[in-house]
């Protein structure tokens, strides 16, 4: 299982040197996505789909390729926070098949349902301003290739592959103390899950009974964890709903490996391994720039 560390400390400013360094650098996207179709292109394919201002939050440069360093200002509807601590999780590197993306996300959602019936298929996730509709999540660029040969022959639906590289994340969180450890133990949940469905969707669930048991073990920490997030807005509400939506799914799925259908159990547990991926990627991209 994929781990988190914390450690609580008081909370800090941004020293003036880290605050005119982020500004610099907004500073130079802001002018390169005005003047250059380059910049466009930044700003629609890299800077847009990673970092979203989040109030005060400040961003560091970080010394790992492919990591982000920022603090994370919680909630910002909630009482002036009072706690801070440093989180580390560690990334996720996958891959998805896209059957569609949409402008509008009525159409997508529509036609998400269409192809919901299959296995491993039609959850929507947000890119930015374009809905994509997945239909499964693979740990090798090789494994996506065969299954989107196997659906084109067999059910004659083309796809291409979609790459999820969600970063590593070490966060200074600042917060309420009735919400940070709510907040710090929710990344610890969907961060491990991404690894545990993984496993469980490979195979390895031969004994239905003790996955059953598991993902309701999940499904209850997540709703519980969501619960004492009830409420919140920012970054915070949208972990509680991402932790709701993962509950959800944990349920039916477990309630498809009670039932011994092993077929209804892949099918259940390879569309909440979607929900869960792209929880943790929506999350990643909303943590402060």
């Amino acid at each position: 299982m994929r781990s988190i560390r914390t450690k609580r400390r008081h909370a800090g400013r941004p020293t003036p040197a880290q605050a005119a360094a982020l500004l610099a650098f907004v500073l130079l996207v802001a002018y390169l996505a005005a003047a250059t179709s380059v910049g466009n292109f930044i700003a629609e394919s890299i800077v847009a789909p990673i970092f979203t201002a989040l109030g005060s939050a400040q961003s560091e440069a970080s010394e790992e390729e492919g990591s982000v360093q920022a603090g994370l200002a919680l909630d910002p509807a909630a009482p002036e926070a009072t706690a801070q601590a440093e989180l580390s999780t560690e990334g996720f590197h996958c891959y998805a098949l896209q059957l569609g993306a949409f402008s509008n996300e009525e159409n997508a959602e529509s036609f998400a349902r269409e192809v919901q019936g299959r296995p491993q298929g039609g959850r929507v996730y947000q890119d930015g301003d374009l809905f994509r509709v997945f239909f499964g999540i693979f740990l090798t660029k090789e494994e996506a290739r065969a299954e989107k040969e196997r659906l084109l022959l067999s059910a004659g639906i083309d796809s291409s592959i979609y790459e999820f590289n969600i970063p590593a994340l070490s966060l200074r969180v600042t917060a309420s103390a009735s919400q940070l450890d709510a907040v710090l133990k929710g990344f610890s949940v969907l961060s491990g899950l991404c690894t545990e469905l993984a496993e469980l969707a490979d195979g390895s669930a031969a004994d239905l009974a003790a996955a059953a048991e598991t993902l309701a073990a999940r499904a209850e920490e997540c709703r519980s964890l969501a619960g004492s997030l009830s409420g919140a807005s920012g970054t915070a509400g949208q972990l509680s709903g991402a932790l709701l939506d993962a509950a959800a799914c944990l349920e039916e799925a477990g309630s498809t490996a009670r039932s011994e259908n092993k077929v209804e159990f892949s099918v259940a547990l390879k569309y909440t391994y979607i929900v869960v991926v792209c929880s943790c990627a929506e999350l990643a991209g909303a943590i402060a720039a």
